[in-house]
């Protein structure tokens, strides 16, 4: 027979640990999204694991607002 255990539950401490290192995380992010001309909404992959290495394959490959400006430009 299968047993169905509880998950865990967290703490307020570690609640608040997990928010604060999310935040960590989101800050920087559209801090350098909006210099590179994106959306800050783009930093939520920066929470969720997975997409987050989605997200920087993504970016490191298309070409970016602030370099289609540039060549508009000059």
């Amino acid at each position: 027979m299968f047993r169905f255990t509880r998950l865990p539950v967290l703490t307020p401490e570690q609640l608040a640990i997990t928010a604060l290192l999310v935040v960590l995380a989101i800050v920087p992010s559209v801090i350098i999204l909006r210099r590179m001309g994106y959306s800050g909404w783009w930093a939520i992959l920066a929470a969720i694991s997975p997409l987050n290495i989605l997200g920087l394959w993504v970016l490191a490959f298309i070409e970016w607002p602030l370099e289609r400006r540039g060549r508009a430009t000059s």
